[in-house]
Formats: C-alpha cells, sequence, structure tokens
C-alpha cells in the first residue's frame, strides 16, 4: 500500500525495490509500506451498582461515541467478537482532512459480561483514540 500527500491510497507492487504508479499519477510525498490492520480493545468496564461490582455480571453499551484526534480513513467498532459497523463522522465533515472530535453515536449493542469494545481502522490513515463514552446498562443479577 502506499499513500500520497493527499490522502490517496494506492495498491503498489514493488518491483527491483521501485514502484509504479498508475494511470500516470505522480506524487511530491509518497509513503509506501506493508498494510496492517490497528486494533484497539477496551479493557472490561468496572462500576459499582447497588448489587456490587460490574465483573462478571451481563452488561451491556446502550450507546458509544468515540473521540478522536487527528484522524482521517475509514474505522469499524463493534463489540469483541462480534461483527463490526462502519463509524459515521458528523454530517458536513471534511473526510479529506484530519477530523478531531466525537464520531457518529453507536446504539444498542448485545449484552455480554466482558463488555469490552473494539475499533479497527480500516484505511492506513493516522488514527488516534482519545475515549469511548456512552451508556452502559448491567443486569440485576
Amino acid at each position: 500500500k502506499a499513500i500520497d500527500q493527499d490522502g490517496v491510497v494506492y495498491d503498489l507492487l514493488v518491483t527491483s525495490g521501485a514502484v509504479t504508479l498508475p494511470n500516470g499519477a505522480t506524487a511530491t510525498e509518497l509513503e509506501v509500506g506493508l498494510h496492517f490492520t490497528s486494533t484497539l480493545k477496551s479493557l472490561r468496564p468496572e462500576l459499582q451498582g447497588p448489587a456490587g461490582t460490574a465483573q462478571a455480571r451481563r452488561k451491556r453499551w446502550q450507546t458509544v461515541t468515540p473521540r478522536v484526534y487527528c484522524t482521517r480513513g475509514r474505522l469499524q467498532l463493534g463489540e469483541t467478537g462480534t461483527d463490526m459497523a462502519i463509524l459515521e463522522y458528523p454530517e458536513g465533515t471534511d473526510t479529506t482532512e484530519a477530523y478531531t472530535g466525537d464520531m457518529a453515536r453507536m446504539p444498542n449493542f448485545g449484552w455480554s459480561r466482558e463488555g469490552q469494545l473494539t475499533i479497527q481502522t480500516l484505511d492506513p490513515k493516522p488514527c488516534t483514540i482519545l475515549a469511548l463514552t456512552g451508556q452502559l446498562e448491567m443486569d440485576d443479577a
């Protein structure tokens, strides 16, 4: 993979130590490297409720809002071990520029004893996760 100064991502093949951009494209800056997926896995949430600790109790995220810093590209979010959903930038955001702020709120995750979330990058672009906020519901048992 390669990314140029404008954020355009190319799938390239290195031949004899060189790469050729497709369709006569040119770049003044180009970063070339192997593609990898960055993954963030949250810790298990710990809350005190009327029935005591949240550990080993069933819980679910009713909403989750990731806060990011200077982030570009697509991100996906989901409960650890489940299907992931693409995070949306707030309406009107210029996605060609680095974004700082809260991503769109994700609703209604399922019940689990872990309560852990996973965020992954889908593009080789900068991403810094500052916080995961939201509403967590616990069962009474």
